[in-house]
Parts: structure tokens; C-alpha cells; sequence
């Protein structure tokens, strides 16, 4: 033995800060069942029932045995944990998508989350998180128990803290997933449905006995499409609570996770069919109508993109209704444009494969629908204007619109949020990196050549409008920006200026790092930003 050498072990490669095409699902659905602990296994062992990457991937997260409030069955479970899913078949080989309680009689359908995944990777994501929240309600599960499943999707006690994992239920796993650029919730609709009438599945009709040429038996092929088993549809109070779970959804991320969008599907109005043999039925369908687009109007904010209508495509037919939310099939979009096209790119006009028809087909009435605006008398929004819409056009099924609810004009094209979400994560990364070093003129242009480089490159793919890079972006962080209080604190101020590639966008954002090395937005600045003509 000549001597004792020690060989680096080559990093795991996480996700590219800049990918901004990672998606998370938090939702109900089973777990595929796993052999039972035996009696004297060990907590190791019995994580030997896991995949080993997901195992290496929970140990290296600190979601271990004992720790953060979770045991080996949890884990094993998955309950409640973020599990990275990087293919159909991972997801397949962990989650029972498929066996949904349909009816008493021991039928499955498909879940909602199951179809949102399954849509994402069809419509060309690469990655994403699930969360699953626990086992997926049966269809006909009255509506207090929906109720109670909802208060899992973001809990308020205890509410998630960043910096207590223990609290990580739900949307607030979010603190642990800073790759993460869209949100889904696929259950919302189901959480907040009105519980429809059983109905009996009709017998195939009766064909007569008729003399067949002897050949060998074949059994015809599995078909797992319902029928009379409606979609879920809310009602006006319905609305109501899945409207104020929404803004409480946006209000963290501004607060909590301003890097993540969420992508909500506006649930389905009850018709006759989900009220038949109730009383008032004509009253309460006009009701939840108008609720669906007054409620909806209530969402005010960047971080919430708001998608409509439901779809039909070559695999829900195994939903109830036949038509699956919109969510996964936009996030599976913008992520596989993100990754080709770039982030800041808008989906407009971008064609949705796979779809085959729409539930409902919006007519022209109420795609000019007024939305109006809370708070500063506004001029109304139209429907098309505040809501993705996804629908038919001469070359087949595209996307509309692709807006947030936001009700600044400036953050209502979806693709400029998209933008500002990339550069505060890029702005994350690079605090990150800086947050040992002496808080100094050095620093500050370090800081101030990163970001500088981060805009160029964006204003030569097209993401920034200017005819030179002077006139698309501007960098300061130094004395004009950083006051002797912010010295004493240990904070940096970094003041980005820059025109994205839409109409009339005019950005500034001023980050803001603490000595802690948290990167945020700071507030309004008190100086006056530079004018410039809008692109």
C-alpha cells in the first residue's frame, strides 16, 4: 500500500436554476401497494421497499425516519412528501392513478391528479414533483367530506414556515422545491363539487342468439369509459370556497414562492344531470352561472393563471364526464416551451395536441364577458383577457390566451411574469452564492456584472426588447441603491431596469439580499424609474 488517496466523488446534478419547466402536483391518489412491514424489521429495511434513487433522493432532502415529523411508514407511504417524478412510468410504478372508487359495486375510474400527470408528459414535461395529499375520495363522496380533504392542500394549522420542515404540508413543500416554476392542484374542482345522484349504469342491450362459425374465443378489449357518471361541477357555494382556497394559494406564493405560478382550472357550472331529483334546479343553475365568472373575477394576481375549459382527449375517457381540468395540459405546454422556445416566449397560438373536444364550447358572448376589477376603478377585462383560454380555431385546438389574473397591466401577459420569474430565481442563485462574502464595493460588482450578463443574454434571444442592450436593461447596485442602513444590516439592494419583448412592458424590480442570503423584492422603490418608449 503506497499511501492513502482520496478521490472527490463527482456532484449529484440538480436542476438547471434556469429551466424554469419543473411543475409540482399536490392532489389525492393512492399508493401502489407495497409488501407489509414484517415484525422485527427495521426502519432501513422496511425503506428497502422504495426505489433506491428515491430513497438516495429523501436521504439527501433530510426526509428521514424520525425526523421533520415523518416515520418510515410515512415515507414508504409517500404521504405527504415531494416525490421527483421524471417519466410516466415512475409515476405509474408509485401511484395507483387508476383505482379511483367509482360505485359501491368495486369500480375504478381515474383520478384527477393521475390525469394532470399524465397530460404533462404527454404535452412534453420533462419533470415534476407530487405530492400526494392522501387516497382519492370516492366520486359520490358527500360534499362534508370534500370540504374536509381541502384544508390539506394548504393547512392553516400549522401554517407551512420556511424554516420549520415539520410544517411542510401540502403547497408549503414549495419552501423545499426552489426549482419548482408551476402549481397545479388537480382535486380544487372535485374538492369543491356538488356530490351528483347515483346513477345506474346502463346493461349493453341484448342481442340475439345467431349461429357463428366455430373459430377460436377471443375476448373483446377492456373498455373503461363511463357512462352517466357526471364531471364534477360546483355551485354557487361551490365557487365560493374554491375561489377564496385559490387566492390563499396566490397569497402565499407572493408571500412565500414568488418564482411559482399557479395554474388553476375554473371548475364546471352544475347542469340538470348533476342536479337531477334536487329541488330549485333552474334557480341554482342560473346561480353557479354567473358565480363561476363572478368568483373567478374576484383573483387578483400575478401568481395565479386561471385556465378554462375542461378538455376531451384520447384518455379521459375514464374520467367521469369524459373530460379532464386544463392544468396538467398547460403546464405540460409552457414547460415544453420553456424548454424549447424559452420561458419568456408567450403560448398564444400555440396548438394543444391530443384534444378532441371542449367542455363547454365558449361562444363569442362569453368570451367578452366583463370581469371587472376590484379596488382603483378599472376599465372591465373580458373573459379572454383574464383567463387562459384553450379552444378551437381553424388549424385545431390552441391556446387563446395566455394571461394572468393580475390587475396590473404590465403582469397580465402570462409570458412577462414567466420572465421576471426566471430572473428572480437567476437572482436567488447568484445571492446564494455571494452570502459569506464582506458586503463592499467588490461585491456589489460582482453582483452587478452577474445580472448584467444574466439580461444580455436574454435581450439576444429575444426576451428583451431594444435595439441595443443599453436601451433593453439596466444594472445598478452600488451607493445610489445601497444606503448606509443597508449596510449596517447586511443588506444588498440590486435595482434591474429592463423593456420585455410585449406591449407595453415596463419593468422594474429591485432584489433585496439579507445577510441570511435571501433574495426577495424589495418595495416600491422611492426613487423614479427612467422612462423609456414601451416595446
Amino acid at each position: 500500500m503506497d499511501g492513502l488517496s482520496f478521490i472527490p466523488a463527482p456532484p449529484r446534478l440538480g436542476s438547471d436554476p434556469a429551466r424554469a419547466d419543473i411543475a409540482c402536483f399536490a392532489g389525492f391518489v393512492a399508493r401502489r401497494p407495497v409488501l407489509p412491514r414484517q415484525p422485527g424489521e427495521t426502519d432501513e429495511d422496511y425503506l428497502q421497499r422504495l426505489p433506491a434513487s428515491l430513497r438516495e433522493w429523501l436521504r439527501e432532502h433530510d426526509w428521514a425516519p424520525g425526523r421533520n415529523g415523518r416515520t418510515a411508514d410515512d415515507l414508504v407511504d409517500l404521504k405527504d412528501l415531494p416525490v421527483p417524478i421524471d417519466t410516466w412510468d415512475v409515476f405509474d410504478a408509485l401511484f395507483a392513478w387508476d383505482a379511483r372508487v367509482l360505485d359501491c359495486s368495486g369500480r375504478r375510474c381515474d383520478t384527477l391528479l393521475g390525469a394532470a400527470v399524465r397530460s404533462f408528459f404527454a404535452q412534453g414535461g420533462r419533470k415534476c414533483y407530487v405530492v400526494r395529499l392522501g387516497n382519492a375520495l370516492p366520486v359520490f363522496a358527500r360534499t362534508p367530506i370534500r370540504r374536509r380533504n381541502a384544508g390539506a392542500v394548504l393547512p392553516t394549522v400549522p401554517a407551512p414556515v420556511a424554516v420549520d420542515r415539520s410544517s411542510w404540508r401540502g403547497v408549503g413543500h414549495l419552501f423545499g422545491l426552489p426549482d419548482v416554476s408551476f402549481l397545479c392542484l388537480p382535486d380544487l374542482p372535485d374538492l369543491f363539487a356538488v356530490t351528483p345522484n347515483t346513477r345506474t349504469v346502463p346493461s349493453p342491450p341484448i342481442v340475439p342468439e345467431a349461429f357463428q362459425e366455430c373459430a377460436e374465443r377471443t375476448e373483446p378489449p377492456a373498455s373503461r369509459a363511463l357512462r352517466g357518471i357526471p364531471a364534477p361541477r360546483c355551485d354557487e357555494d361551490g365557487f365560493r370556497g374554491w375561489s377564496d382556497l385559490v387566492r390563499r394559494v396566490g397569497e402565499f406564493l407572493h408571500r412565500s414562492a414568488r418564482e411559482v405560478q399557479f395554474i388553476a382550472a375554473i371548475p364546471l357550472p352544475v347542469d340538470a344531470v348533476t342536479l337531477a331529483g334536487q329541488s330549485a334546479v333552474a334557480s341554482r343553475i342560473r346561480a353557479a352561472r354567473e358565480a363561476q365568472w363572478t368568483r373567478a373575477a374576484l383573483i387578483q394576481t400575478a401568481f395565479v393563471q386561471l385556465a378554462y375549459p375542461w378538455l376531451r382527449t384520447r384518455d379521459s375517457a375514464a374520467l367521469p364526464g369524459g373530460v379532464e381540468p386544463p392544468d396538467g395540459v398547460l403546464a405540460g405546454l409552457l414547460a415544453n416551451s420553456a424548454l424549447t422556445r424559452g420561458s419568456w416566449r408567450s403560448a398564444l397560438r400555440q396548438p394543444v395536441p391530443g384534444v378532441s373536444a371542449v367542455e363547454p364550447v365558449l361562444d363569442r358572448a362569453t368570451l367578452q364577458r366583463n370581469l371587472p376589477l376590484t379596488g382603483t376603478p378599472r376599465l372591465p377585462l373580458t373573459v379572454r383577457e383574464r383567463v387562459s383560454v384553450i379552444g378551437p380555431s381553424p388549424g385545431g385546438f390552441r391556446i387563446l390566451s395566455d394571461v394572468t389574473t393580475d390587475d396590473d397591466e404590465a403582469y397580465r401577459p402570462a409570458n412577462v411574469n414567466r420572465l421576471v420569474c426566471a430572473i428572480v430565481r437567476a437572482a436567488r442563485v447568484t445571492g446564494e452564492t455571494a452570502v459569506f462574502q464582506n458586503n463592499g464595493e467588490a461585491l456589489w460588482a460582482r453582483l452587478r456584472e452577474s445580472m448584467e450578463g444574466l439580461l444580455a443574454g436574454l435581450w439576444a434571444d429575444g426576451a428583451l426588447a431594444g435595439e441595443f442592450a443599453e436601451e433593453a436593461f439596466e444594472v445598478r447596485c452600488d451607493r445610489s441603491t445601497i444606503t448606509q442602513s443597508d449596510l449596517d444590516t447586511g443588506r444588498v439592494i440590486c435595482r434591474v431596469v429592463f423593456t420585455a419583448a410585449s406591449p407595453i412592458v415596463h419593468v422594474t424590480v429591485v432584489f433585496a439580499m439579507d445577510e441570511g442570503g435571501h433574495v426577495s423584492l424589495a418595495s416600491r422603490p422611492s426613487f423614479t424609474a427612467p422612462q423609456s418608449q414601451a416595446a
